[in-house]
C-alpha cells in the first residue's frame, strides 16, 4: 500500500471536481463571527464605538445596517456598505429590479472618502451582472473626475502620492467605465476614457486592454485599414495574455492573410493561450528559428520532433535566454536516459553560462552517485558563487564522508572540506548540515581533543540553527556526549494530545491593529473588520505585515496559506510556549480526532500533527497532483485498502476528505508502517512518502553495506523527497515538543 510521494509544498494544490460542502464544518472554525478580540479600537477603524458594537454583535445581520441614522455621516457610509456587501452574499439571482436597494446601498457608501472608489467597484460589479449600463456609469463617472485630478496632482512637485490601493482601484473604475461606455456604444465618451487611462495609469494592465477598444473604436468608424491593423497588432505585442487577444488576433486574421511582422505576435498570442497547434505554425511562418517551437511540439505530444527542434536550435538559434525552461519542460516526458542525453546536449551548445550552470546540475542529478561527483566539482571550479554551488559542494563533501568508514586520513579530509564549506558557503541554507557534520567528524575521530572539538561544532549548530532538523539533532548529541541517551527519531506512543480544546489565535494576539494601519491603510482595516476577508486581501500591499496576512488567509478558510505566511518571518525555535505566532504555525487543530486515533492506534499524537503539518498544512480539502487527499494525503487505493483491513466504512470516496475519517486512516496507515519497521519512526516516516517497500530496500541495502549509524541513511535516502520530508516532518515533531510540551521534552 504505497503512498504518493508528497507535493502539498508545491504552490498550488488542484481544486476538487466534487461537492465539499460536507466539510464546511470541519474548516478548523476559521471563520466564525467577529469577536471584540477580532477588531481594531474604533479610532483605529475611523468608525464610532456603537458601529463597532454592531459590527461585533451582528456578525451577520442585515438590518442592522441599514439606516441607522443615529449614526455620524461616515458611519452611514460603512453600514452602507456593510448592507450592500451583505445582501450580495445572501441574494444570487440579480435583476434590474432587485438591483435596486443594493446599489443604493453602494451609491451611499461611495460618499466615503476611505472606501468610497471601492463601493463604486463593487457597484458597477452588480450592475453588469444585472446589465444595466446606465447605473454602472452613474456609479464610476465620479471616478473619472478623480483620475483627472489624480492626473493634476501628480503633475505637481511635493506632492503625496496616493496609497498604492487607491490608484489600483482608480485605474481599474476609469476603465471599467471605458468598457461601458463602449459596450453601450457611446464611442466618444469611451474613446476619451481610455485615452485617459493611458495617460494617467501608463504602467498598469488597463493601459495595455486600452489598445484593444481603442482599435475596435478605430474598426467600427471605419478608419484606415492599416491603421486598424496596426492597433490590434499594437495590443496584442503588448498584452498576448489580455482576455481580448484572441479575439484581436482573429481580426488581424479575418482581414486576410496577415503581413509578416505580424507572424511572431500571433505565434505568442496562441503561445500563452495554450494553442499548441497555431502558434507552431505561425512560429514556423517567420522564418527564424523558436525555441518555443520546441515546447509546442513537446505539447502536441510529438516527442521526437519537439527534441529534434530543441537539438537544432541550440545549433543554429541567437536567444539562448529560454533554454533551460525549454529544457526543463521537455525533460519531463522523456525517460532518465533520454532526459540525460538532452541536458548533456544544451552543455555541449553554445548556450550562456548561465543555461550550462543548470545543464551541469541536471546531468548531474540525474547520473549515478559517482558519475555526479565530476560534475559538482566542475559546478565548484566553474561557477563557485552559482545557486547550484552550495548544495554541489555538499554532495561532494558527502561522498567523502559516507566513503570514509574509520580511516582517520580521509575522516580529516571530509572534516577539512567541511570547513572550506562553511567559509564559502556559511551564509546559504547548507551551512547547518556543514555544522553538524563537522560534529559528527570531530566525534568519529575519537580523542579527548576532538570530542571538544565536536561539542563546539554541534553548539554552534544549536546555536545558529535552533528549530531546524540538526539545530535539534546537534542538541541530541550534545546530550549524548553528556552522558544521556541520544533520542534519535524515537517517539511516545503513549503520550496524549497535550491541547485538545486548541483554538487559533486572534488577531490582536498575532499583531497591533494601528501598527497595520500605519503600513497598508484604512480600507484593508475595515474590510477586515468586517468579515470581507477576500475583497481585503485584494486591497493589501505585497510587503503586508506577514502576522496579518496569515490571519486573513486563516479567516477566509486558506489554511495552507495561512501557515505559509505565518512561518515565513520566523526563525529559531520557540523560547516562550505561548508565542501565538509559533502556536498559529504549528497548530493542533483536529486535536480531538487526532487524540482519538492516536489512542486508538498506539501512536504519538504529536507525530502526527508533524504529518498532517507537512502534508496539507491542514487544509482537508488538500488534493495533489497524484490525487493525495485531505489532511494525511492519502491516495485513494491506499485510502480503501486502510479501511478494508481496519473496519472503516467509506460510504463514497469523498469521506475521504473528511477529517475523522481521513485521521482514523492516517493514523491507522501510520501505525501499519511503523510496525513493519519494528517500531522504528525515522523508516515509517519514510515510508509514509516514499512507501513502505522502498524504505524496507533502503535499509537492507544499508545493512548490507555494513551501514550501522542511520544517519548516514537519512542523508544517503535515494528520493530527495522523502529525504527532505524525513527531516522537515520531525523538525515540526520537535518543534511541537517545545511549544506544548517543553518540559516532556528528552
Amino acid at each position: 500500500m504505497k503512498l504518493a510521494r508528497s507535493l502539498v509544498l508545491i504552490p498550488i494544490l488542484c481544486a476538487l471536481t466534487l461537492s465539499l460542502s460536507s466539510l464546511s464544518k470541519y474548516q478548523c472554525a476559521t471563520t466564525k463571527d467577529a469577536t471584540s478580540g477580532d477588531l481594531p479600537a474604533a479610532s483605529v477603524l475611523g468608525i464610532s464605538e456603537d458601529l463597532r458594537k454592531i459590527i461585533i454583535k451582528n456578525g451577520a445581520g442585515l438590518e442592522e445596517f441599514r439606516g441607522k441614522m443615529f449614526l455620524s455621516p461616515s458611519d452611514q457610509q460603512i453600514s452602507a456598505y456593510i448592507a450592500a456587501r451583505k445582501w450580495q452574499k445572501q441574494n444570487v439571482a440579480l435583476t434590474k429590479d432587485s438591483l435596486s436597494e443594493p446599489f443604493s446601498l453602494y451609491v451611499q457608501a461611495a460618499q466615503h472618502p476611505e472606501i468610497g472608489n471601492l463601493a463604486r467597484m463593487q457597484g458597477a460589479e452588480l450592475a453588469l451582472a444585472a446589465n444595466d449600463e446606465a447605473k454602472i456609469q452613474e456609479i464610476l463617472s465620479p471616478m473619472y473626475a478623480r483620475a483627472k485630478k489624480y492626473q493634476a496632482a501628480s503633475q505637481e512637485q511635493n506632492t503625496k502620492p496616493s496609497p498604492l490601493a487607491q490608484k489600483k482601484l482608480l485605474s481599474e473604475g476609469v476603465y471599467r467605465l471605458a468598457e461601458s461606455y463602449f459596450r453601450s456604444e457611446q464611442l466618444d465618451k469611451a474613446s476619451e476614457t481610455l485615452d485617459l487611462v493611458q495617460s494617467v495609469f501608463p504602467d498598469t494592465a488597463y493601459a495595455k486592454g486600452s489598445l484593444f477598444y481603442l482599435a475596435e473604436i478605430a474598426s467600427i468608424r471605419g478608419r484606415d485599414p492599416k491603421e486598424i491593423l496596426d492597433a490590434y497588432l499594437a495590443y496584442i505585442k503588448a498584452a498576448p495574455d489580455g482576455k481580448n487577444a484572441i479575439i484581436a488576433a482573429q481580426k488581424i486574421l479575418d482581414k486576410g492573410e496577415p503581413p509578416a511582422e505580424a507572424y511572431a505576435a500571433l505565434a505568442r498570442v496562441y503561445f500563452v493561450n495554450n494553442n499548441w497547434q497555431r502558434a507552431l505554425e505561425y512560429y514556423k511562418k517567420t522564418g527564424v528559428p523558436n525555441i518555443q517551437e520546441a515546447v509546442c511540439l513537446i505539447k502536441l505530444k510529438q516527442k521526437d520532433e519537439a527534441v529534434s527542434s530543441f537539438t537544432n536550435y541550440l545549433n543554429t538559434g541567437t536567444n539562448f535566454a529560454s533554454v533551460t525552461t525549454v529544457a526543463t519542460q521537455l525533460a519531463k516526458p522523456l525517460t532518465k536516459a533520454e532526459a540525460l542525453d538532452l541536458w548533456k546536449k544544451v552543455l555541449n551548445s553554445k548556450a550562456s553560462a548561465e543555461a550550462k550552470q543548470d545543464a551541469l546540475w541536471n546531468v548531474a542529478l540525474r547520473s549515478t552517485t559517482q558519475e555526479a561527483i565530476p560534475y559538482y566539482q566542475k559546478i565548484l571550479a566553474t561557477y563557485p558563487t552559482c545557486q547550484y554551488a552550495p548544495e554541489s559542494q555538499w554532495w561532494v563533501t558527502w561522498n567523502q564522508i559516507k566513503t570514509a568508514g574509520q580511516d582517520k586520513t580521509k575522516l580529516e579530509t571530509a572534516l577539512a572540506s567541511c570547513h572550506k564549506a562553511l567559509k564559502l558557503y556559511g551564509g546559504t541554507d547548507y551551512a547547518s548540515k556543514y555544522y553538524y557534520w563537522s560534529g559528527k567528524i570531530h566525534e568519529l575521530l575519537k580523542t579527548p581533543e576532538q570530542k571538544n572539538l565536536a561539542i563546539a561544532a554541534y553548539k554552534a549548530t544549536q546555536a545558529k540553527f535552533s528549530g531546524t532538523y540538526y539545530g535539534y539533532r546537534a542538541e541530541q548529541r550534545l546530550n549524548a556526549l553528556a552522558g544521556k541517551a541520544d533520542r534519535h527519531w524515537q517517539i511516545h506512543p503513549n503520550r496524549s494530545e497535550p491541547k485538545e480544546t486548541w483554538n487559533w489565535p486572534e488577531s490582536n494576539e498575532l499583531f497591533d491593529w494601528a501598527n497595520v494601519q500605519n503600513q497598508v491603510g484604512s480600507i484593508p482595516l475595515i474590510l477586515a473588520a468586517i468579515g470581507d476577508y477576500d475583497e481585503c486581501l485584494n486591497q493589501i500591499p505585497d510587503n503586508a505585515p506577514k502576522p496579518f496576512k496569515a490571519w486573513l488567509y486563516l479567516k477566509s478558510g486558506k489554511v495552507i496559506k495561512a501557515l505559509n505566511a505565518v512561518s515565513l518571518p520566523l526563525e529559531g525555535k520557540p523560547i516562550d510556549p505561548l508565542s501565538p505566532t509559533w502556536r498559529m504555525a504549528y497548530p493542533l487543530a483536529y486535536g480531538q480526532h487526532i487524540e482519538k486515533e492516536s489512542q486508538k492506534n498506539s501512536m504519538d499524537p504529536l507525530l502526527v500533527h508533524a504529518l498532517i503539518r507537512q502534508e496539507s498544512r491542514y487544509e482537508p480539502t488538500a488534493l495533489s497532483r497524484s490525487k493525495a487527499m485531505g489532511l494525511m494525503q492519502l491516495l485513494l487505493g491506499t485510502a480503501q485498502g486502510v479501511a478494508k483491513h481496519n473496519g472503516i466504512t467509506l460510504s463514497s470516496n469523498a469521506q475521504v476528505f473528511e477529517p475523522p475519517t481521513n485521521i482514523a486512516l492516517g493514523t491507522a496507515y501510520l501505525n501499519y508502517v511503523l510496525k513493519r519497521h519494528n517500531g522504528n519512526a525515522m523508516l515509517a516516516v519514510a515510508s509514509y512518502n516514499g512507501g513502505p517497500n522502498a524504505a524496507a530496500k533502503w535499509m537492507r541495502e544499508f545493512q548490507a553495506s555494513g551501514g550501522g549509524d542511520q544517519e548516514y541513511l537519512v542523508e544517503n535516502i535515494p528520493f530527495q523527497e522523502t529525504r527532505d520530508y524525513v527531516r522537515k516532518v520531525f523538525a515540526n515533531y520537535w518543534t511541537y515538543e517545545n511549544i506544548y510540551l517543553k518540559k516532556q521534552v528528552n
